[in-house]
């Protein structure tokens, strides 16, 4: 994905297509590296700080709340 935005290989809704929707359920971590590289790159460290931990934050708590809901159908703990 570098090379085909610094070379135009692709349009930019075809990138974006491909690293978000395609390759991004695929590679998650990549795509979570690579955007986060970016915004340090470019210099914008409140948007990097803010997808860092809303990331983390949102995930985490996607996770918690996933766990209630089955605790909660299955009647366990």
């Amino acid at each position: 994905m570098f090379t085909s935005e610094y070379t135009g290989i692709f349009p930019d809704d075809t990138r974006l297509f491909l690293t978000v929707g395609l390759l991004g359920a695929f590679t998650t971590m990549s795509t979570f590296s690579y955007e986060t590289f970016k915004f340090f790159e470019m210099g914008e460290m409140i948007m990097l700080t803010k997808y860092v931990v809303g990331t983390i934050v949102f995930t985490l708590l996607a996770v918690y709340l996933s766990k209630i809901i089955v605790v909660t159908m299955m009647g366990t703990k």
